[in-house]
């Protein structure tokens, strides 16, 4: 669905309203938001929804693990590292995979020898970039504050969205639990 169709222009009312007017509470507001952005997502083609709530998964489940080992640093710090090569090697195969092999082969005949290749022709999916580096920034994030991301799905997804807070917190903010009210009251 493009920005500029007319699809996206009676999407876009449809979820206003939805959001607004019919989910009265935040917990219901936040699934529908979740929804929606899945069924946005895949309307281009549905085949990379299974991706996406598979990396959303992941990263959910990383988060219930990271705040039952909470008390274990080295656990949490080996589950998060976990979460984030997974993600990067989801990345890497729909993204590099290709490129990777076909420089490998070009520069195996410059050394005389030849190598038959297979390459994989996936689809690129939309937007595999960014909402990969967010669940791991998020993975990363939840390793420090376990209990922000893990209290529902819906709270994980949209800590991804709003990830840019959370990095700025970390570098820059207070970590209080002050602070992270806001955020810990979307993520409910």
């Amino acid at each position: 669905m493009l920005f500029n169709s007319i699809e996206f222009l009676i999407f876009l009312p449809l979820v206003f309203f939805g959001y607004w007017f019919v989910f009265k509470s935040l917990r219901w507001q936040n699934l529908f938001v979740v929804a929606v952005s899945y069924l946005f997502y895949g309307w281009w083609d549905w085949r990379f929804l299974l991706l996406i709530l598979f990396t959303s998964l992941c990263s959910y489940l990383s988060g219930v693990y990271l705040e039952k080992c909470a008390g274990n640093r080295s656990v949490q710090k080996w589950i998060s590292a976990g979460n984030i090569l997974l993600n990067l090697s989801i990345l890497g195969v729909f993204k590099y995979f290709d490129f990777f092999t076909e420089n490998l082969v070009n520069v195996l005949h410059l050394l005389g020898w030849d190598a038959d290749y297979v390459t994989l022709n996936i689809l690129l999916p939309v937007g595999i970039s960014f909402y990969t580096f967010h669940a791991s920034c998020c993975s990363l994030i939840m390793t420090d504050i376990v209990s922000i991301c893990c209290l529902s799905f819906s709270g994980l997804v949209i800590s991804i969205v709003i990830w840019r807070w959370m990095v700025y917190a970390r570098c820059f903010g207070d970590f209080s639990r002050k602070w992270w009210l806001p955020i810990t009251a979307l993520c409910s």
